[in-house]
């Protein structure tokens, strides 16, 4: 689960995969050094990126390789403007709607 500090690394590692990678990807190591990430906290940021299928690597010998799933970023992003934003391209936090406390019943 994502904690509220993480916000500024989970846009920051979606974003320099998807931008400055292009389609060959970087390998992770080219990543690392572009955010300045500790290892920890990049290597859980991309399991969650890969488990939602946003990046996928690939081994190449002892390099990773991350390359950014445009797909699924685009789908995501549709999905997300239709269903969260009512089609607006700016879209705000709905003033009545406010996340619930950790272990709050609902």
């Amino acid at each position: 689960m994502l904690q509220p500090n993480s916000h500024d690394v989970c846009t920051r590692v979606p974003d320099a995969a998807a931008s400055g990678a292009g389609p060959d990807g970087l390998s992770v190591g080219d990543l690392r050094d572009r955010l300045g990430l500790p290892p920890a906290t990049l290597s859980a940021q991309l399991n969650i990126l890969r488990n939602a299928a946003l990046v996928h690597d690939q081994r190449e010998g002892r390099v990773i390789r991350v390359r950014a799933n445009y797909l699924q970023m685009n789908d995501l992003i549709t999905f997300l403007t239709e269903n969260c934003c009512s089609g607006r391209a700016v879209c705000e936090p709905a003033s009545g709607c406010k996340p619930q406390k950790k272990g709050a019943s609902k």
